[in-house]
């Protein structure tokens, strides 16, 4: 690569923090519920001293371990209590300062129980998130599909991903069904109506659209009827369909999905009740060793409601504001329970039959009772879940083959053919209605202690990191153009301040005529023709910089080593084998093993090591990371081990596997074709191949270039570090006209400076590696631009990583249709941000119309 690993990290930052960070100046009055409170306070200068209260506040949780949503959650919660508070002074500040709310002191009896092993709200909001980067996985239904495997089978089935790209609707299918609708590798907007109306008009079929993200509550029921479009009690015609779909996707990326049938179980009782009865059963699944996954919760989550034209996901989320709704207030009146158009109930469902028999009526704003029958019926809630061992087999399968996750909510219905999952989350929301079994709490309670202490240890620097954090933001916002990511906004003018007094042989004026237009000096070394009549026919590093993302929400499938290997599964005989995942459990590092890992094999570090005594060499890499940070070759050679090529002990080999410090993948390890290593044998010598779909849907190769290293750079081939580069000729695959930067100036390299091998060839299989990489790229419809690092061997080549935004290289000469296409995506983007109207002291180069 050509940058540092940090860029990447400061990236995940951003993405990651950017919504926390940037919503915080507005939490403490619109997400805390204040709204009101603030509006009785009258002047600007009252809200003003709360907002900054509420800052402090947030701070001092998040010294202790609290990531802002998570503190957020907790403050509103208190909020409630004291807004609506229906007890004694006395008994909330009691409640809080255990770390409970009033509601859960009271439905739970906490004050009966030892609190100490009650896992409290406060605790619970603590944890979260649970799952790190990982959460991705079980956050979004897309990615969900992808990595689940053949297990997405039992999920609702999903037709379209639909998302906006230049403006434009893109319809991506993700069934054989849509893509019967496909023209040239894409579906337009009449194949898609052509597919509403089809399959929509079969009475079985039940479509709706709705947010890629699991947690979304926007929903939209196509219901063909002729030549119009029917949602809810509307009928819009095909155009405004289109529209609404157009202005959601905008902002969020859409699915177009089969709603499941009813429950079976409710189904059932339905035949004797007046009201609609909607809801699913609610597992709660944990894997908190990594290798050991159990259902730990399982109830009935059953919505009743008088008889209404509302399907069955528009109570269901109804529903879910009702419960958010129920943290924010308490009971007004008994007559306002009665006049709740919905009633709310929680069957707990035994483990061992998956049996039912009465429930807890949750009802609005605080309140419970313990019940037998439906309110207003004598209708027993009493069943069995349909397929229930084979629903219990199938988590359990599911959670195995995700390891890296220890704690999630899953969503299920189950009727007479089978069952479907229809919701899954990250972060299992609180559950209100009955605790948690004494061992998970346990497990749950010492994570939040583990979180909390570290958080205290580190008090100091996070919360310097948060108002850092802030400081970059505000700084960015203030002098560059809207759509300039925060790290860019510190960067850029580090590069510049860097560039500016580097001794790189280029006059003062001409450096000088570069930043006015956007361009660092090494660039003008690497196009010597740049002048004032031609410098628009280039891309500037500012416009490039400012450019980033191209690509995206999906662009995280691109952020770690595992989630690549599930998107690419498809694609296995060019992805390096993963056997093992090291992962600290409970204090401590537990072996989990991995798709790829050989028959026979267990779960302890001396499966390890039997596994390299038999293949000779594995590697151990972060899963997460680039550049060769973190990176061991292990080999066993003539009865001992070694590491990077250096002897070693079984006993040290053991102490860094052990390490909880350490979270390693075991792979197998690259060799490289002789070739190529032959010009220089101590690092990977990669390939980076940039493609870029110009028209949305097909992709096309743009750059390449040959990354060497040396003993400057060691075991990696960054050209910063003072590897080389070798231009590629995409077609044919020749490289030559080799270049390395020194002093910050590009120095032409005939030769290899340490092995004095001349580097200029044809890369071994580019052929096969062309349209392998193209084929790759045309899988993942989601993503327009991206970087593959290949590694090329003596059978073919194996992707070390997919880049979501290539950097620029410093010293390769971009080609004509890659500066047309980037040109392209500059202007669209400009469009977008109204960089007309923007007044920043930062400013992206004018060009003409």
């Amino acid at each position: 690569m050509e940058t540092g690993n940090n860029s990447s990290i400061d990236e995940r930052e951003d993405d990651v923090n950017r919504a926390d960070i940037a919503a915080a100046d507005d939490a403490s009055v619109e997400e805390l519920g204040l709204e009101d409170e603030d509006k009785k306070s009258g002047p600007s200068p009252v809200r003003f001293v709360k907002r900054q209260v509420n800052r402090v506040r947030l701070l001092s949780m998040c010294s202790e371990g609290f990531s802002l949503r998570g503190a957020r959650t907790w403050i509103r919660r208190t909020r409630s209590d004291w807004r609506h508070r229906t007890v004694p002074s006395s008994d909330v500040r009691s409640a809080h300062k255990r770390g409970f709310s009033v509601n859960q002191v009271r439905r739970f009896d906490v004050d009966a129980l030892d609190a100490s092993t009650c896992l409290s709200e406060r605790e619970y909001d603590l944890l979260f998130p649970m799952s790190g980067r990982y959460g991705k996985w079980v956050d979004d239904r897309v990615t969900s599909r992808l990595v689940a495997g053949p297990l997405a089978e039992r999920f609702e089935t999903m037709h379209f991903n639909i998302i906006s790209r230049n403006g434009e609707l893109l319809f991506i299918p993700l069934s054989d069904e849509a893509r019967a609708y496909a023209h040239d590798g894409a579906v337009d907007r009449d194949g898609f109506l052509a597919f509403c109306r089809d399959l929509g008009a079969r009475p079985e079929c039940n479509l709706s659209v709705t947010g890629s993200a699991w947690s979304s509550r926007y929903s939209l029921r196509i219901e063909p009827d002729g030549k119009r479009f029917v949602r809810g009690e509307d009928t819009i015609t095909a155009d405004e369909l289109l529209e609404r779909i157009s202005l959601r996707a905008a902002s969020v990326p859409l699915v177009v999905y089969e709603v499941a049938p009813k429950d079976a179980s409710l189904a059932a009782l339905q035949e004797g009740c007046d009201k609609n009865l909607f809801g699913s059963i609610r597992l709660t699944l944990c894997n908190s060793l990594g290798n050991d996954p159990f259902v730990a919760d399982a109830y009935m989550r059953i919505l009743a409601r008088e008889a209404s034209d509302m399907d069955e996901d528009q109570v269901e989320r109804v529903g879910e504001q009702m419960l958010d709704a129920e943290e924010l207030q308490d009971a007004e009146s008994e007559e306002q329970e009665q006049q709740d158009p919905i009633r709310y109930y929680a069957a707990p469902i035994s483990l061992e039959d998956g049996a039912f028999d009465g429930a807890r009526a949750m009802l609005p704003y605080g309140n419970y009772r313990d019940v037998e029958t439906f309110d207003g019926t004598d209708l027993k809630i009493r069943g069995t879940v349909a397929h229930w061992d084979e629903i219990m087999a199938y988590v359990v399968a599911y959670m195995k083959r995700m390891p890296q996750v220890e704690f999630l909510e899953m969503s299920i219905r189950s009727f007479e053919d089978g069952f479907a999952v229809v919701r899954l989350n990250s972060f299992p929301s609180f559950n209100r209605a009955f605790p948690l079994p004494a061992d998970v709490q346990a497990f749950l309670k010492q994570k939040a202690a583990d979180k909390r202490e570290l958080g205290r240890s580190e008090a100091r620097q996070r919360v310097s990191h948060a108002a850092f954090l802030r400081w970059r933001r505000s700084f960015t916002k203030l002098l560059f153009p809207a759509g300039m990511v925060y790290y860019q906004g510190l960067r850029y003018p580090h590069d510049v301040i860097e560039d500016l007094f580097s001794s790189n042989g280029i006059k003062l004026s001409r450096k000088l005529w570069g930043y006015r237009h956007g361009f660092l000096s090494y660039r003008l070394d690497l196009y010597p023709e740049l002048g004032e009549d031609n410098w628009q026919s280039f891309v500037t590093d500012f416009e490039y910089r400012w450019l980033r993302h191209i690509n995206p929400k999906y662009r995280a499938w691109m952020e770690d080593k595992i989630t690549i290997k599930y998107v690419l599964s498809e694609f296995g005989e060019n992805l390096p084998a993963y056997y093992y995942f090291t992962s600290c459990r409970a204090g401590e590092n537990r072996i989990v093993p991995m798709m790829d890992c050989p028959e026979g094999y267990g779960n302890t570090i001396e499966d390890i090591l039997r596994l390299t005594r038999e293949l000779g060499v594995l590697a151990l890499k972060p899963d997460e990371g680039s550049h060769g940070e973190g990176f061991y070759k292990l080999s066993y050679e003539d009865g001992a081990y070694k590491l990077n090529g250096e002897p070693t002990t079984e006993d040290h080999v053991v102490s860094i596997l052990r390490d909880p410090n350490n979270q390693y993948l075991v792979t197998e390890y690259l060799e490289l074709h002789p070739q190529l290593k032959e010009i220089y044998p101590g690092a990977v010598n990669s390939v980076r191949v940039t493609v870029f779909k110009k028209d949305g849907v097909h992709p096309q190769i743009g750059n390449a270039y040959f990354r060497i290293g040396s003993t400057r750079t060691g075991a990696v081939d960054n050209v910063v570090a003072g590897g080389l580069v070798a231009e590629v000729d995409v077609t044919t695959g020749h490289y030559g006209n080799a270049r390395t930067l020194v002093d910050n100036r590009i120095v032409f390299e005939s030769n290899h400076p340490d092995t004095g091998v001349l580097i200029e060839g044809t890369l071994p299989h580019w052929d096969y590696i062309r349209e392998r990489v193209l084929k790759i790229a045309a899988s993942v419809p989601q993503l327009e631009y991206m970087g593959f690092d290949v590694a090329i061997t003596e059978q073919g080549f194996k992707l070390l990583e997919v880049n979501r935004y290539p950097d620029y290289p410093r010293i390769s000469r971009l080609t004509p249709e890659t500066i047309d296409y980037l040109l392209m995506k500059i202007a669209d983007k400009k469009r977008f941000c109204d960089i007309e109207h923007n007044h920043s002291l930062f400013k992206l180069p004018r060009r003409d119309a």
